[in-house]
């Protein structure tokens, strides 16, 4: 993990803590389909649900089931908490 993903996924742990959300512990990648970790990574990437359905080739309406699946599966009731988990992902994953 290079410096950069620990500034990120401390910043990201910082305002989702701010927005009286907490990071959860234990929710893994697995729980997501490879799709869904795909667009959960683009909206940490601070990408609009039209940006990503553009980049993805997807609809609009598409990316905001996948949106909404994600936070479902989460738990989450935030874009920043997506940011925040992909974050702590990255971070948690050595490679």
């Amino acid at each position: 993990m290079s410096i950069g993903a620990d500034r990120q996924a401390w910043r990201a742990e910082e305002i989702l803590r701010r927005l009286g959300g907490r990071p959860q512990q234990g929710v893994s990648a697995g729980a997501l389909s490879a799709r869904e970790m795909e667009v959960a990574r683009l909206v940490a990437d601070g990408l609009s649900n039209p940006a990503i359905a553009r980049r993805l080739y997807l609809s609009r309406p598409t990316v905001a089931s996948h949106v909404a699946h994600i936070l479902t599966k989460l738990g989450y009731a935030s874009r920043a908490q997506i940011a925040a988990w992909v974050a702590g992902q990255i971070s948690a994953d050595p490679a």
